[in-house]
């Protein structure tokens, strides 16, 4: 029995449909993905050069890392 020619089942694709809360949620998610992308390429002009890293016990700033 090797690896490649095992007796498990095969699910086909089409078996697998999605509810359209499925399908809903799946769009949604892709938005969100693709709104965060796009926020971050038009705000990576105004973000700092130097950003905060690492917070202290104290909450100071212990190390800075590049945007």
């Amino acid at each position: 029995m090797g690896i490649f020619n095992s007796d498990r089942p095969k699910i086909s694709l089409e078996k697998l449909k999605k509810s359209m809360f499925e399908r809903f949620l799946s769009i949604i998610s892709i938005l969100i993905f693709v709104g965060s992308v796009v926020f971050l390429v038009v705000m990576w002009s105004y973000l700092p050069a130097q950003v905060p890293a690492h917070y202290g016990a104290t909450g100071e700033v212990t190390r800075h890392g590049a945007k």
